[in-house]
């Protein structure tokens, strides 16, 4: 198997140790958490690049299924996955931006270990709620670094969040986040040294641009997502949030009715790259 496969590979297995609850009915910690914030759905929603686990829903809610590959890509991306199991995209589009979903079309989001994948995860989250009705739920689920193969990385910062929203677009933006991938793929494979983990980290990028980006713990999330909402303006409410002290975060999140273009960056506090 090749390294590219081999690393694609060991951050699907990194998703899926998280995403086995099927129906939640299980006396599994991780089952009874992902059972008791899904029970808070209703209604027509959306998940987020579900592959082989779309999360269980209760009855009365109902999801599309998004994701940026088709089913013949996901399929080619993911040989080791039954192509049965892999669940066929209703749509397909920019999984960080949501592209091509309308306005305030949709009771709630999910989105399951895909924030740390998100280059930008502020625009993700505004994104959600574009997406979102007033009200909605925006469902997320991250891993926890201290459980899994990120263990060791050092944490995403609030500053860095708001860099990488700031500097769209920019070739420092880029280089940040190869510096990303080569990171998650020096962490995960004892093989590589720092030289051939930037090799492999420019390949990601061209084929998938898809890493864990991001690395986060419960109370390092929390805290950013609180400031973010308090000091920033993102139109959220954080309804309620747990971890299961085994792999997995989940926060539930409520739309505010506030228009997402209104997020505002301090002056002279956020930089922005300058190319």
């Amino acid at each position: 198997m090749s390294l590219l496969a081999n690393a694609l590979r060991s951050l699907r297995r990194g998703r899926s140790r998280g995403a086995e609850s099927a129906s939640g009915t299980g006396g599994d910690v991780a089952d009874n958490l992902r059972a008791k914030f899904a029970r808070r759905l209703r209604g027509e929603g959306v998940e987020i690049g579900a592959l082989a686990s779309p999360l269980w829903l209760p009855r009365g809610a109902r999801a599309r299924y998004v994701d940026k590959f088709d089913y013949e890509k996901l399929c080619a991306h993911n040989p080791d996955v039954p192509p049965e199991r892999i669940r066929r995209p209703d749509v397909v589009c920019d999984t960080m931006t949501l592209d091509l979903l309308p306005d305030h079309a949709y009771d709630f989001v999910i989105a399951c270990h895909l924030l740390e994948h998100a280059h930008d995860p502020i625009r993700a989250l505004l994104a959600w709620h574009r997406v979102l009705k007033p009200g909605g739920l925006a469902l997320c689920i991250v891993p926890d670094a201290r459980y899994t193969f990120d263990r060791g990385r050092p944490l995403t910062s609030l500053d860095h969040l708001l860099w990488d929203f700031a500097s769209a677009g920019t070739e420092m933006k880029r280089l940040s986040d190869l510096a990303h991938v080569a990171e998650c793929n020096l962490n995960m494979h004892a093989s590589l040294d720092a030289r051939s983990a930037i090799e492999l980290g420019w390949r990601i990028l061209e084929d998938s641009y898809d890493t864990h980006f991001h690395v986060w713990t419960h109370d390092s999330l929390r805290a950013q997502l609180e400031s973010l909402i308090a000091d920033y303006g993102l139109p959220f409410v954080l309804l309620e949030s747990a971890c299961d002290e085994q792999v997995e975060m989940l926060f539930l999140l409520e739309a505010a009715p506030a228009d997402p273009a209104r997020f505002r960056l301090v002056d002279g506090v956020v930089p922005r790259a300058t190319r």
